[in-house]
């Protein structure tokens, strides 16, 4: 079948981001992220030996900088 007549690919939800991902996402630095995985702030897990945030992590987080938490800075 020709692509122009197949239905569009709807973009799969992301799971995660790996902290300089993350860092842009967020209009951060890399230190401030990487600052606040180490302080636990961020929470985080290894894939492989990478490191990677949950995007449901990052919506936590996201409400306790709007909530005044401890992610400040």
């Amino acid at each position: 079948m020709p692509a122009h007549l197949l239905p569009p690919v709807e973009p799969s939800p992301r799971l995660a981001y790996s902290p300089v991902e993350l860092a842009e996402l967020l209009g951060r630095s890399k230190s401030w992220v990487y600052l606040r995985l180490n302080d636990g702030t961020i929470p985080s897990l290894r894939i492989a030996g990478c490191r990677m945030i949950r995007s449901e992590s990052v919506a936590a987080v996201l409400a306790d900088l709007e909530t005044g938490g401890r992610a400040d800075g």
